[in-house]
């Protein structure tokens, strides 16, 4: 355990610095650094880490570190949120139905920080690709979509839609 404190923020480190698309790749870094763990440890680091596979915009994927969208900050620690700049492309809300259209890959992301958390007020967040679809409970108000949205994701990325939900 003691060796996995001083693993983790040099995961975090390659993960956040460089293009790593597989376990494989990663676990070469990590020996070049010194670190020889198997591919077990490293699949549980990753989980530890709530890292997910985004799209690289060129067919490939890549390892992202959970750090709430938007934000920019990196290497101060691991803060358990996700590290995407603006994925935000609209919000629009429908009665008891959150629409949120975002970059390509970057919807289940979202969706995994929605199901991740332990909230009153959403019954399903669903990804496909570009799309969140959120089903929220009824009488939901537009404040409590305001403060769920902005509880996952960045103020600014969510101020120019605090109309649209109402």
């Amino acid at each position: 355990m003691k060796n996995r404190k001083k693993r983790l923020p040099v995961i975090i480190d390659l993960l956040t610095n460089k293009i790593i698309k597989n376990q494989e790749q990663l676990l070469r870094e990590l020996e070049l650094l010194g670190f020889t763990i198997t591919q077990a440890t490293l699949s549980r680091d990753l989980k530890h880490l709530k890292t997910s596979k985004v799209s690289t915009g060129s067919g490939g994927y890549r390892y992202v570190i959970a750090r709430k969208l938007g934000e920019t900050s990196d290497m101060e620690g691991f803060d358990g949120q996700y590290p995407v700049k603006t994925t935000i492309v609209s919000i629009c809300r429908s009665s008891n139905i959150v629409i949120i259209k975002t970059r390509s890959s970057h919807a289940i992301i979202l969706s995994q920080a929605f199901d991740e958390m332990s909230s009153n007020i959403l019954l399903a967040s669903m990804p496909l690709n570009d799309t969140l679809m959120l089903v929220l409970k009824p009488d939901v108000t537009g404040l409590c979509v305001y403060e769920l949205l902005t509880s996952v994701m960045a103020t600014d990325l969510v101020e120019p839609y605090r109309m649209a939900l109402g």
